[in-house]
């Protein structure tokens, strides 16, 4: 078995390097477009293959409105105050 990373370095932020490995490391693109772990595909055309994106998505999203951080620092800050 074995471990393999593939990177597409045809982008714009490969642009003007002299070697496609030089641009791995100096121009560092943002995603693997194939991983393979122990043979087996992680990552096909930038998706990753093991998990349902969509579901965790789903499940990480707030049920509300993110909280006003203002109104939360204020109350911690009155209740710090006046203890």
């Amino acid at each position: 078995r074995a471990d393999i990373a593939i990177w597409d370095v045809s982008g714009i932020e490969a642009a003007g390097s002299w070697d496609p490995v030089a641009s791995l490391i100096l121009c560092g693109p943002t995603r693997v477009r194939d991983l393979f772990v122990e043979g087996r595909a992680v990552v096909r055309g930038g998706m990753v293959t093991t998990i349902d994106l969509s579901r965790v998505i789903t499940r990480q999203k707030p049920a509300g409105p993110p909280p006003d951080l203002t109104t939360l620092h204020s109350q911690h800050f009155a209740l710090t105050t006046a203890a």
